[in-house]
């Protein structure tokens, strides 16, 4: 994506660097800088620390820099933020029956005092 590229540019920060911290390969950001590959909106919080701004602020001048969005790449957000909430609602789930299974079983124990 050419926003990210220039970002990248901008920030003086190489190809290696991005890949390091978002931990894939250099081969897998360049797919992701030239369009090959739109699976940049599951790192979409890792870029926007690294390059020290907002989902807002990078959509919002967007157009500025003379990049398209295009409809699905807002649908890839959109399924990505939406997929994560679910897989968090899944992981608290879990969480709460370990906890019921904690408090029965101590309840049992106390029974036996």
């Amino acid at each position: 994506m050419e926003k990210i590229k220039s970002l990248r540019v901008a920030g003086k920060l190489t190809q290696d660097y991005m890949a390091e911290k978002l931990n894939i390969s250099r081969s897998a950001y360049q797919k992701i800088e030239s369009g090959d590959s739109h699976v940049w909106a599951k790192y979409m919080g890792k870029l926007m620390d690294i390059f020290g701004t907002t989902s807002e602020k990078f959509f919002s001048n967007i157009e500025h820099v003379g990049v398209v969005i295009h409809d699905n790449i807002k649908e890839s957000v959109e399924r990505y933020h939406e997929a994560f909430y679910r897989e968090k609602c899944e992981i608290y789930e879990k969480l709460l029956a370990a906890k019921d299974k904690q408090i029965a079983l101590m309840e049992k124990l106390l029974e036996k005092i």
